[in-house]
């Protein structure tokens, strides 16, 4: 546990009555912490939450609320370690003062765990992703807990998928049943300029409907939603350079062509990274006429 608190001073712009016992408090409940007493930590910790407003700093209740929290990951109580995490949040979204770093990063990283550890990963996801956006990057702890919340949510397709065939074999296999198809498999296959012209192939389905003379609109749509269902992932499992000017890429531009009327199916995606809007311009260009002004998606 941290002692670093946020910006705000004790006795700078208004006294905290209570900001000693509170501080006393908070390194008797870490001491519990360190011990593996949780629950005699969340005691602690929850005597100087449920005190008045001005009894304490409110960035030294917004710490105290990040320690309980972990507390509440420790002895599986998911439910209430997101509801710490998000009143932190919740509480610097609605002020003027800047949350501290530290604090930042202890309650989205731990919502982001409470939610993967409760099974909600699309939600884990969304905590990880508002973290870096505040924080530009992870760090090694971050980009782990991130990689681990990615690897859950793909194990959780593959199982979903696998028993949505599992289910329809088993329809099939009956007598005098006749198992309709909604989807078909396609080849989903992303070409990255440059980085050594590497080459993803993913195995999606398609509605039926657009394999039945489908509408321009209905096949962009399709192939939007493959490119942004991809496109984190495609980013934060390898270091890609700007096509542009090789530094980092940090986004891409995506521009998909549909296949779906050959054989076998498939959508191909001509990726471009790049690492800021000044390359990304110049990368939009230089692809709009390698790829004969295909409409492409560009995301910053």
């Amino acid at each position: 546990m941290s002692s670093k608190e946020s910006a705000y001073e004790p006795g700078a712009a208004y006294e905290f009555e209570g900001e000693t016992q509170a501080l006393a408090l908070k390194k008797t409940g870490n001491e519990h912490f360190m011990a593996k007493r949780f629950k005699q930590a969340i005691m602690a910790y929850t005597m100087i939450v449920d005190r008045k407003e001005g009894f304490a700093s409110p960035g030294l209740v917004a710490t105290v609320k990040c320690n309980r929290a972990e507390c509440y990951i420790q002895i599986r109580s998911y439910k209430a370690a997101i509801k710490d995490c998000k009143d932190v949040i919740e509480q610097f979204s609605r002020s003027s003062a800047s949350m501290d770093e530290s604090v930042a990063r202890k309650a989205h990283s731990r919502l982001a765990r409470s939610y993967m550890n409760s099974g909600k990963l699309d939600e884990a996801v969304g905590a990880m992703r508002k973290l870096r956006e505040l924080m530009s990057e992870f760090n090694e702890a971050e980009r782990k807990l991130y990689d681990n919340v990615l690897a859950e949510q793909a194990s959780k397709e593959t199982e979903l998928r696998a028993r949505s065939i599992s289910a329809q074999q088993q329809m099939s296999n009956r007598p005098n049943v006749h198992v309709i198809r909604d989807t078909r498999p396609i080849e989903y296959i992303v070409q990255i300029l440059g980085n050594s012209g590497e080459s993803i192939t993913y195995i999606e389905e398609a509605p039926i409907s657009l394999f039945q003379r489908p509408t321009q609109f209905q096949v962009k749509q399709f192939m939007t939603s493959l490119a942004m269902k991809h496109r984190d992932e495609i980013l934060n499992q390898r270091v890609l350079q700007c096509t542009n000017c090789s530094a980092v890429a940090v986004s891409m531009t995506q521009t998909p062509a549909s296949y779906l009327d050959q054989e076998p199916p498939r959508i191909v995606e001509f990726a471009q990274p790049y690492c800021s809007l000044s390359c990304a311009r110049e990368a939009t260009n230089l692809q709009h006429e390698e790829l004969g002004g295909r409409q492409h998606i560009v995301n910053a």
